[in-house]
């Protein structure tokens, strides 16, 4: 007899795993809650709220180097979705890293000005935004530097290059009109 008709076939997919992650994420259990994340991201490679959350556990368990090189490459695989502004903005309020979060959240925020993460910003870091012009410059050329200063020591530096080009030109301008100056 054939009793394996019997059998329900039981669909361990991504979001089995994200789900038992959350799970063991709740239970304090890190080290399984990592494993499961790992696999849910191994099985749907671009859903990130997998993704997001692996790294921000990552973070918690003092891996936040890791977490960041995860994020930035994948921020990059994905042609500078807007998405990664935010992720990254997370990342770093959970490494306690408040220039960048502020940064990386800026430039979500110009990429998406209707998500009223601006506000959430302005209260958490207790600022009051006098120049938004100034901001999202400053925001824009720091992030840029970071993502460059990522590829380049990662010998990636023709994509280093190509990210260049893609910042405003009087961003692009300003190392040379300082070195002018000297």
């Amino acid at each position: 007899m054939n009793d394996n008709r019997k059998v329900i076939p039981f669909n361990q997919g991504g979001e089995f795993h994200f789900n038992q992650g959350m799970k063991k994420s709740g239970q304090n259990n890190k080290h399984d809650a990592l494993r499961s994340f790992q696999k849910a991201i191994e099985l749907e490679g671009n859903n990130l709220a997998y993704l997001s959350q692996y790294a921000y556990l990552l973070a918690e368990v003092g891996r936040g180097t890791e977490a960041e090189h995860i994020l930035i490459n994948e921020f990059i695989q994905h042609q500078y979705d807007a998405e990664f502004y935010f992720i990254l903005s997370q990342l770093y309020i959970i490494m306690n890293d408040p220039n960048k979060a502020f940064l990386f959240g800026v430039q979500y925020v110009k990429h998406e000005p209707d998500s009223g993460y601006d506000e959430e910003l302005e209260n958490m870091f207790e600022v009051s935004i006098d120049d938004e012009e100034e901001v999202e410059k400053e925001a824009v050329r720091f992030t840029g530097q970071h993502l460059f200063q990522h590829l380049f020591m990662n010998a990636r530096i023709e994509e280093a290059l190509e990210l260049l080009s893609t910042l405003p030109v009087d961003i692009q301008e300003e190392r040379e009109r300082s070195e002018e100056h000297t």
